[in-house]
């Protein structure tokens, strides 16, 4: 690689960063909106989303059965995306809008677009105008992250409805 094609990989690496921070100040902002808030969590999100057979080698590591580097090594290859790997934050929200899109019919326009504009990574933050709405939400939210085959968990709300 050029070292021109260096700079402008590191250049498209901080411009992502930058996105990704506008994204979570734009995310944090609309969660006190309204107020009826609440908050929640998607299970493991990475371990929910796996990697293709084909890009497997992509996440391979070498293992020395009981930590003794005198054995042969073991080779394995992830089948899910693991947390710390720079790719999986793209991919599980890859997934995440994908779902949203998948689920538009069942769940309307509203409840999609919560999953594509009030998540940052596996968090939701969101904020309703009444209680009857927010529990519509929290219900069509919680359908579309089913049917996208991601587990909706540590749900709190600063109402007693819930």
């Amino acid at each position: 690689m050029c070292i021109y094609e260096r700079h402008r990989v590191k250049r498209l690496c901080r411009k992502g960063a930058k996105r990704a921070e506008k994204h979570s100040y734009w995310v944090l902002t609309r969660f006190r909106q309204e107020p009826v808030t609440f908050t929640a969590d998607i299970q493991p999100m990475f371990y929910q989303v796996r990697v293709p057979e084909n890009q497997r080698n992509l996440l391979r590591f070498l293992w020395w059965p009981d930590g003794d580097i005198t054995k042969n090594v073991e080779d394995y290859r992830m089948k899910v995306h693991v947390f710390g790997a720079v790719s999986s934050p793209s991919c599980a929200n890859y997934c995440l809008r994908k779902a949203a899109d998948d689920a538009r019919v069942h769940v309307g326009d509203e409840a999609a677009n919560v999953l594509k504009k009030n998540f940052y990574v596996d968090d939701c933050l969101r904020s309703e105008e009444t209680e009857e709405v927010a529990v519509k939400r929290v219900k069509g939210i919680r359908r579309a992250c089913y049917e996208g085959g991601f587990g909706f968990t540590k749900f709190t709300s600063n109402s007693q409805i819930f």
